[in-house]
């Protein structure tokens, strides 16, 4: 070992020393409760449960319960004037109450360690503390990652994981070990002055590590002669000497930076997941405990400024803890909370519809309108996996001017060019764009992250500032005293660049400065990563896609039946069912990459939803049609149909004609579809279409009779198995190689003829494919339909397998179009680059269309999102069966549709958008 790592290692055990003079004496409750065991309950029923005596090393379970421990602290009389901390650690999440209010989270055990808390700083002689601690039977990243690999289907299904496993109740993971066990409970005196020694030191300390890394060498070789020269002043047990030591560790922190140093504006920020690795109603817990350590930090640190988003948490907090809420609000109104975001949650933004990203900003600016005071001006949405092109215009429409993102930075294949932009979408609309050049949204203030933030910002020369959030995040809690400390040291410090604590507003209204110098981006924001995300949990998507159409249906009717009728519009009630849509569009929700128990609740939520949809619906039709009226069909679609209907009870379809939100009438079909048998193959025509299928249930021809051309180049309708083992984020990740294990599935097994005309053609087909996996088709065409619908059953029971269908276009382009959010994209079928090799996998709405001049193909989807095109190769990917962090993710039965459209125009000329609605 050199003589530099000696001193270095010197340097630590000085460090070590500092850290636990900080609080050098505790002692011992008088008094410690422990409740029964209960569920998320309130402050006020809390105090009606039963409590008896609990004791440390005490081990409390099953995993998300929940015990109330009440405490009754003495501080000695000679830490009269003292501050005054609770130590608190049960390895677990908790909440510190006092007098029914919450005064701060408490968290120990992995990241986010937070196991202090101030209760006075002046203590009273002989201060008695009566206390309340609601505790939490789940670490603060929630339900761990299991590790299911390897182990039988059986003893995951029945989580008979032996005796060492407590079992779950909600269909989350099993978890290893006991979920609490109370370590520590005490009351400690706090020590300023050991304290300010202590961050001095390691400040410094840790600045000096840097000098392999580019630190001026001059610098670091003062600053390591300081850090020398404190260890030798300095005595632990000697108080006198320390005044002269710090002197010396004050001389080093008085250097400057230079005058034109880059500015980093530091945020503090809890970004906070609204379900992820936990359930959503343990998210309205976490943000209660962040909302309450900031205030108090707040109250310690007057320079502090925090911001979060999400009308959704801030509608909680102001049901669950109103004097929290009525804090935030004076903070707020002082400058010193930004309130961000406009949304209602920090939602996916590429699967929800135009609508939904619409409302997601309706509701949530006329939420922080009314309760706030005022409306976002920036959105911030750090952790959504990519960003539609369509989400400029909408912000610009929003009223949001500036916007912050950092997950591009996770890019695959090509980093993105540019920290500091202009984004312009697909429309024109334009907004300030910023990713903090630190890459993450959790960052801890570190002396390294804020060097190398810098060392990474691309813009460096049209701009000299960037934004660092810094706090514990994904789980909550935001910054800490030592985030803190830390920032207050390193502001104008030789060997950095400048840091300030801002708020976002700040940190726009000085980047909006360099905005004529700034390059503009144009278009989506793909995300290359997490491309599973599209596929994983399909009821949830299907759930959101169904929800959406409902949603609009009842509005529309409502709407016709209030202009029409004079019936009452009821908008409270759609506001409501919006904003549970809106709320499991959140970017883990939706996405499907959460807990069994949070896409389990999305699930039922959606089917309610949907439920009470049909019922507004339904009452604004019978607002319409009058008392007494018999079957009447009404079109509420934005366009005009010709389509088959049921009449109720009936058994036989009849062809209905309807315009836009209209009446609808029975006409005679002037067209007809067969269903016949030729060489072997079926064939299924009306007037508009043919398709030819052979007896496995592959089309084999699809031609547009008024163009004449075939539209596939080879059979198509063939399912494909792929190996989907990522290499990490098993819900998330779709890898590139997964398309080299390709497997063809053979063709169905039997078919029958269902239905062989006029007005309704339908082939059935049964499926075996993979492992114990079923699938059960129904090949449908009806008269005066352009599209060959395929209504899929499947009974899925793969793992670590995602299921695609192939459908070989004649069509060659150098582009396919995805309909997204308000608009299309168009994205290369070639592999040329390493930018066009990322897109593999995309997220796309209802269609996918490949055309050349005369000549095209348009798939159509009823509720899925993944799709690729490589040459003229189409596919859309049905079902996935990851194992993390839901280990049943998919198994068991889906319903879902997909449609062929081929066309001899190009897709706006053939009315994809208008088939793909009607689908």
């Amino acid at each position: 070992m050199s003589g530099a790592d000696q001193k270095r290692m010197r340097f630590d055990q000085t460090a070590s020393r500092l850290r636990s003079l900080a609080r050098p004496e505790s002692v011992p409750p008088q008094r410690l409760e422990v409740s029964e065991r209960t569920e998320r309950i309130g402050w006020d029923e809390a105090q009606r449960l039963s409590y008896t005596d609990a004791a440390l090393g005490e081990e409390f379970g099953p995993l998300w319960a929940t015990y109330w421990f009440r405490l009754e602290l003495v501080a000695p009389a000679e830490w009269q004037g003292l501050p005054v901390d609770l130590l608190w650690d049960s390895g677990c999440e908790a909440t510190l109450w006092r007098e029914g209010q919450p005064l701060q989270g408490l968290n120990a055990g992995g990241r986010a360690p937070r196991t202090a808390a101030r209760l006075t700083a002046c203590a009273e002689a002989a201060e008695r503390f009566e206390l309340q601690v609601e505790m939490a039977c789940n670490p603060w990243t929630g339900s761990p990652l299991p590790a299911i690999e390897g182990l039988d289907p059986a003893q995951i299904e029945g989580r008979r994981l032996g005796s060492a496993w407590i079992e779950d109740t909600d269909g989350s993971p099993p978890f290893r070990e006991a979920p609490a066990r109370l370590r520590q409970v005490a009351l400690a005196r706090f020590d300023p002055e050991a304290w300010d020694l202590r961050w001095d030191f390691e400040v410094l300390r840790r600045l000096e590590a840097e000098h392999d890394r580019g630190l001026d060498p001059h610098w670091a070789g003062f600053l390591h002669g300081a850090l020398e020269r404190f260890c030798n002043e300095w005595a632990s047990a000697d108080r006198a000497s320390w005044p002269e030591a710090r002197a010396i560790l004050l001389e080093a922190l008085a250097e400057r930076g230079p005058a034109h140093a880059h500015r980093v504006f530091a945020v503090g920020h809890t970004h906070l997941d609204t379900a992820w690795l936990w359930p959503i109603d343990e998210t309205r817990r976490k943000f209660v405990r962040s909302v309450a350590n900031q205030l108090a930090l707040m109250d310690r640190y007057p320079e502090h400024r925090f911001a979060a988003s999400s009308a959704q948490h801030y509608a909680w907090l102001k049901e669950d803890a109103p004097e929290l809420f009525g804090r935030v609000r004076e903070r707020v109104g002082e400058g010193r909370w930004s309130v961000l975001g406009g949304s209602w949650v920090e939602s996916d933004c590429n699967m929800p519809s135009g609508e939904s990203l619409v409302r997601q900003f309706l509701y949530g600016q006329r939420w922080f309108e009314r309760e706030l005071g005022a409306r976002c001006r920036e959105h911030w949405s750090p952790d959504t996996f990519g960003h539609t092109g369509a989400l400029p215009q909408i912000l610009r429409a929003s009223g949001i001017e500036r916007w912050l993102t950092q997950k591009l930075s996770w890019n695959q294949f090509t980093k993105p060019e540019h920290h500091s932009f202009t984004w312009e979408g697909i429309d024109g609309s334009t907004v300030l764009a910023h990713m903090p050049p630190s890459n993450t949204c959790n960052a801890a203030m570190t002396i390294r992250q804020v060097r190398e933030s810098v060392a990474r910002f691309r813009d460096g020369d049209r701009s000299e500032v960037s934004l660092m959030m810094f706090g514990w995040g994904d789980g909550g809690g935001g910054p800490d005293p030592e985030m803190l400390e830390t920032a207050r040291r390193i502001a104008d410090l030789r060997g950095l660049p400048r840091v300030e604590p801002a708020s976002s507003e700040e940190f726009f209204e000085r980047l909006a400065d360099d905005a004529e110098r700034l390059a503009t981006v144009a278009g989506e924001l793909y995300l290359e990563f997490h491309r599973g995300t599209y596929t994983s949990q399909l009821r949830t998507k299907q759930g959101n896609r169904r929800s959406e159409v409902a949603l609009g249906d009842a509005e529309a009717a409502a709407a016709l039946a209030s202009r029409l009728a004079g019936a009452d519009y009821p908008a409270n009630e759609l506001a409501g069912l919006w904003q549970t849509l809106l709320l499991h569009q959140f970017h883990d929700v939706l996405t499907g990459t959460s807990i069994a128990a949070v896409h389990r609740r999305a699930e039922r939520d959606h089917a309610d939803l949907i439920a009470s949809a049909a019922e507004i619906r339904d009452a604004a039709l019978r607002a319409l049609c009058g008392a007494g009226a018999g079957a009447i069909a009404v079109n509420l679609a934005p366009f005009a149909r010709t389509e088959l209907a049921r009449e109720p009870g009936a058994q036989e379809p009849l062809l209905v004609e309807a315009p836009a939100y209209g009446f609808g009438r029975v006409v005679e079909a002037s067209d007809a579809v067969e269903v016949r048998e030729a060489g072997g193959a079926l064939v299924l025509e009306n007037g508009a279409i043919r398709a030819t299928l052979d007896a496995g249930g592959r089309v084999t021809s699809l031609v547009e009779l008024g163009g004449g051309r075939e539209a596939l180049r080879a059979p198509g309708n063939v399912f494909e198995l792929h190996e989907d083992r990522p290499t990490s984020y098993d819900a998330w990740e779709l890898e590139p190689y997964h398309g080299e294990t390709r497997q063809e599935c053979d063709g169905a097994h039997s078919f029958a003829v269902e239905s062989s005309g006029p007005l309704r053609a339908q082939v059935a087909f049964e499926h075996a494919i993979g492992a114990a996996s079923r699938i059960r088709q129904v090949v449908r065409l009806d008269a005066h339909s352009r599209r060959l619908e395929l209504r899929t059953s499947i009974d899925w029971r793969e793992r670590h397998r995602i299921l695609k269908v192939l459908f070989p276009a004649a069509a060659r382009s150098a582009t396919a179009t995805y309909e997204t959010a308000f608009g299309v994209h168009e994205r290369a079928t070639h592999a040329n680059t390493a930018f066009d090799r990322a897109r593999f996998e995309v997220p796309g709405h209802r269609f996918v269309d490949l055309s050349e001049h005369g000549l095209g193909l348009a798939i159509l989807t009823d509720s899925t999102y993944g799709y690729s095109v490589l040459g003229s190769d189409m596919r859309i990917s049905l079902l996935r069966a990851p194992t993390d962090p839901d280990p049943d993710a998919d198994q068991g039965s889906h319903e879902l549709t997909y449609a062929l459209v081929p066309h001899s125009g190009g897709w706006q000329e053939a009315g994809v958008v208008r088939e793909a609605r009607l689908l």
